[in-house]
């Protein structure tokens, strides 16, 4: 089996250590890099599939703002309702999904691409903290870092 180096970020583009690597998407080139590198189209490219995924992600942003509606009730030692639940982390939770989402469908654009089953990235452990509040959270989408540590565990989880 062949194996190609995914570079998902410029942060592990430092790191090049096999002669055939692939740019998960252009976000990933900064401007010292050699630019031959093969790169995948971002993914929510085709607006009609963009739809289907909107409405994919609404059945599960519903599904989970209930979940943790309960969850966060319990750990409050709260009575709240959804919509006030809603109000508060609905929000985060949208943008999270999303967020998610779009970074799996990279992925699994990359894995269906090269026909493999099997993604090797470099090793990583939890080299980010965790976000407090909306607004760390969405300075930290925006965080190399971050975006590296989220696709290391989207490969660790669904495509090792």
């Amino acid at each position: 089996m062949k194996i190609i180096q995914l570079i998902t970020t410029t942060f592990d583009q430092d790191v090049i250590n096999s002669k055939e690597c692939f740019f998960l998407g252009p976000w990933c080139k900064s401007q010292n890099i050699n630019h031959k590198i093969p790169t995948l189209n971002y993914p929510y490219s085709n607006p009609e599939e963009v739809n289907d995924y909107i409405n994919n992600l609404l059945i599960l942003y519903n599904k989970y703002i209930k979940i943790l509606s309960i969850k966060l009730n319990t750990i409050h030692h709260v009575n709240k309702n959804q919509r006030y639940w809603e109000y508060l982390v609905g929000p985060w939770l949208w943008h999270y999904i999303q967020i998610t989402h779009e970074r799996f469908l990279s992925i699994k654009k990359f894995v269906k691409f090269n026909n493999s089953k099997k993604v090797i990235q470099c090793n990583t452990c939890n080299i980010i903290n965790p976000c407090f509040n909306y607004n760390s959270f969405y300075q930290n989408i925006e965080n190399d870092k971050y975006n590296f540590q989220i696709f290391s565990d989207i490969i660790l989880s669904s495509f090792k």
